[in-house]
C-alpha cells in the first residue's frame, strides 16, 4: 500500500506537470504548397513583387543581383522586422568577386506597414522562402542558402529540408534564442496577452546612437510594432527547432557573429545559443566538409548593412573565402 503522503506528492507533480503542459506555447505546424513558376529569375522577382498585398516600400521589394546566367545564386533571407538592406550591401560585393548571383527575398509582412507586420504568420514566412527556393532549383541554378537573424532561422530550416540540392548554408548572427529574460514569458500559452496587460503591447526599437545605426536606417526596418509580431518570431523559432536536427545538417556552414568580449556581444540574439547549434553541425559532420565560424569584433547584430555600425570588410572576407572554397570546382566541397 502506497503511504499517504506519497500519494499527496505524486498528486502534486501529476498536476504541477498539468499546468506546465496546458501553459505551454503551442508549436503550429506549417505545410508547405507548391506554386510552380516557369519565368526568369527577374520575371519571378517581378511577379512576387506585383502580387504583394500591401504597397511595398521603395528598396525592401524581391530583386536579383548579377547575371541571369550565373550558375550559382545565394538565396539571401533578411531578419525580423527588416527587408533586404540588411545584408544587400556586403552580398553584392560577395557575388561581384565571386561572379554569382543574389537573389533577395522579401518576406510576407516586412517592407509594407506594421499592421501587416503584426497579422503575418511564420507560415507564410516559410511559404515564401520555400517557394523560391524551389524556384532556383528548376532554373537548375546550385543554390547557396544565406540569412541573417530570422532569416538564418529560417535558413536552418531550408538547409536541413533541402539538403541534398544545396551547396552551403552561411549564418549570419542567426536567431536560436533571445537574450532578455523577459522574453521567456513568450514560450507561454498566450504570453502576447501577459506582455500587454503589463503595458507592452508595443516594442520599440531606440535607434537615436548615430554611432550605430546609420541616416535612413529607420526607412527600411519597423522600429516599433506590436508584441503579436514578436509571437510569431517565438513560433518560427519552436518550430523550426523541434523539426530541425543540426547535427544532420550536411553541408558546408559559415557563421558570422558579434563578440568583442564575453560582456559586449550581439544583444538581440544568443551568441552561447548561435555557437551551441554551430557545435551540434562541427561534431556530426563527416570528415572533410567545411564548416567554420567567425568572430567579428567591431559590430552589432546586423553585419552586412551600410546602415548599421559594423566590420562590414571583416564579413565580406570572411563570406567570399568560405563561398570560393565551396563552389571552386576542383576543391573537395559540394
Amino acid at each position: 500500500m502506497i503511504p499517504r503522503s506519497k500519494k499527496l506528492f505524486l498528486i502534486g507533480i501529476f498536476v504541477l506537470l498539468s499546468v506546465i503542459v496546458f501553459l505551454r506555447r503551442p508549436i503550429p505546424n506549417y505545410v508547405f504548397s507548391p506554386k510552380p513558376f516557369s519565368g526568369s529569375i527577374q520575371e519571378f522577382a517581378q511577379q512576387r513583387n506585383a502580387s504583394a498585398t500591401h504597397p511595398v516600400i521603395p528598396g525592401c521589394e524581391e530583386s536579383y543581383f548579377g547575371s541571369p546566367s550565373a550558375g550559382t545564386v545565394i538565396l539571401y533571407i533578411h531578419g525580423f522586422s527588416a527587408c533586404r538592406q540588411e545584408g544587400e550591401m556586403v552580398m553584392n560585393e560577395v557575388a561581384s568577386q565571386l561572379g554569382v548571383g543574389v537573389y533577395y527575398v522579401r518576406l510576407p509582412g516586412h517592407g509594407t506597414n506594421i499592421d501587416d507586420f503584426r497579422d503575418t504568420g511564420f507560415q507564410e514566412y516559410l511559404q515564401s522562402v520555400e517557394e523560391a527556393v524551389q524556384f532556383l532549383l528548376s532554373q537548375n541554378k546550385r543554390v547557396v542558402l544565406a540569412g541573417t537573424s530570422m532569416g538564418g532561422t529560417i535558413a536552418t530550416y531550408m538547409a536541413d529540408l533541402y539538403q541534398a540540392d544545396i551547396d552551403a548554408l552561411v549564418l549570419v548572427s542567426p536567431f536560436y534564442d533571445f537574450v532578455a529574460r523577459s522574453s521567456k514569458l513568450l514560450q507561454i500559452r498566450n504570453g502576447e496577452d501577459i506582455f500587454s496587460a503589463l503595458g507592452f503591447a508595443t516594442r520599440h526599437r531606440d535607434v537615436s546612437n548615430p554611432n550605430l545605426y546609420i541616416e535612413n536606417y529607420q526607412d527600411y526596418w519597423y522600429n516599433h510594432y506590436s508584441i503579436k509580431a514578436v509571437g510569431h518570431l517565438v513560433d518560427l523559432r519552436n518550430f523550426v527547432l523541434k523539426n530541425v536536427k543540426p547535427q544532420e545538417i550536411n553541408l558546408p556552414v559559415l557563421l558570422l557573429y558579434y563578440e568583442k568580449d564575453k560582456k559586449t556581444r550581439d544583444t538581440a540574439a544568443s551568441v552561447p545559443a548561435m555557437l551551441k547549434v554551430f557545435k551540434m553541425m562541427v561534431n556530426y559532420a563527416p570528415d572533410g566538409l567545411f564548416k567554420r565560424s567567425v568572430r567579428i569584433r567591431d559590430g552589432n547584430h546586423v553585419l552586412l548593412s551600410q546602415y548599421v555600425s559594423s566590420d562590414y570588410e571583416a564579413a565580406a572576407v570572411a563570406i567570399t573565402d568560405f563561398l570560393w572554397r565551396v563552389t571552386e570546382r576542383n576543391g573537395n566541397y559540394k
